[in-house]
């Protein structure tokens, strides 16, 4: 008896594992057709990016780095091809690398569609290739640091770290031109950093800078970027002729606060949905088109079909 059941045992193990491996094969399946339609539309970007990307550029670099993005998060791939594709687009035009060491810029996937986000880094690399600006500078003030600023004619911002403590109280941003000796500045208090963080629910759960913790506008380094970016952005959105600057920080406030950014793509890239008449009318000719095992499906009426089988000489 014992023998019997011995012998039984790895028939029934052997049983499970087909099934197993089986279950999974249409996930993987998708998964594979999913990211083969959409590498096949981004691939259709390569001519139009040569055009776009800034004087010096890579545009096949800021391609790959797009796509690997993409691969990196597959969140992404739930989006509509043509939101992602706009992404990659825009940043190209810009000229900012997605994710990686630089991380200039990230796509954050919000209801369907994705969304361009601009990094602190990002904005610190258009200041820079702008002639008019001299230094651009965002710092978080601590409790115990000399701070001092003022508004208005003559506006300036003084700032010397001690490193006492690790609580902020203050993140400012400050951007001197080479044109006057008159800085631009801005100003936030670590509570309106905080009370700017509720009005944008969504930042915290999506942040491109998520160190980890439940929420990452907690003093991490994570928080810290977060924070420095706000006040920058601030001050980019007045640059005088600057417009790649001033996009980038609408774009980006765009996108933490919810709003369509606008993104378009040039005509052909991604095919146009299909109306309510084309649904219908391929809904109406897959029945034609089955066949069974004795062949085509038969009409309702015999007559007509058998009239169709011998027509008359």
């Amino acid at each position: 008896m014992a023998a019997t059941q011995a012998m039984k045992q790895p028939a029934t193990q052997t049983t499970e594992r087909p099934v197993q491996q089986k279950s999974d094969t249409p996930l993987i399946d998708a998964a594979s057709r999913r990211w083969d339609q959409f590498s096949s539309t981004a691939y259709k970007l390569e001519g139009f990016l040569k055009k776009a990307v800034p004087h010096g550029f890579n545009s096949e670099y800021l391609l790959r780095s797009g796509i690997a993005t993409v691969k990196q998060t597959p969140d992404l791939l739930e989006c509509s091809d043509g939101s992602i594709c706009a992404c990659i687009l825009k940043a190209a035009q810009l000229g900012l690398q997605f994710g990686g060491a630089l991380g200039q810029c990230y796509m954050v996937p919000f209801k369907g569609e994705a969304t361009l986000m601009i990094g602190y880094k990002g904005l610190i690399a258009l200041a820079g290739r702008n002639p008019r600006i001299a230094i651009p500078i965002a710092h978080v003030v601590y409790k115990g640091d000399d701070f001092d600023y003022e508004y208005g004619t003559r506006p300036y911002v003084k700032h010397k770290p001690h490193k006492k403590t690790d609580e902020p109280l203050f993140v400012y941003a400050s951007v001197t031109y080479t044109h006057t000796d008159l800085p631009s500045i801005n100003v936030m208090s670590w509570q309106e950093i905080i009370e700017f963080r509720g009005k944008y629910v969504r930042a915290t759960q999506r942040s491109p800078w998520f160190d980890g913790v439940k929420d990452p506008w907690q003093p991490t380094h994570g928080m810290k970027e977060m924070a420095r970016k706000t006040p920058l952005r601030n001050v980019f959105k007045y640059v005088p002729l600057a417009t790649d600057l001033q996009e980038a920080a609408s774009l980006d406030e765009y996108g933490e606060m919810g709003i369509p950014q606008g993104l378009t793509l040039p005509e052909g890239i991604v095919p146009p949905p299909k109306t309510q008449t084309e649904n219908v009318k391929a809904k109406l000719v897959e029945p034609a088109e089955q066949m069974d095992e004795a062949g085509p499906i038969p009409p309702a009426n015999m007559a007509d079909w058998q009239s169709d089988a011998n027509p008359a000489r």
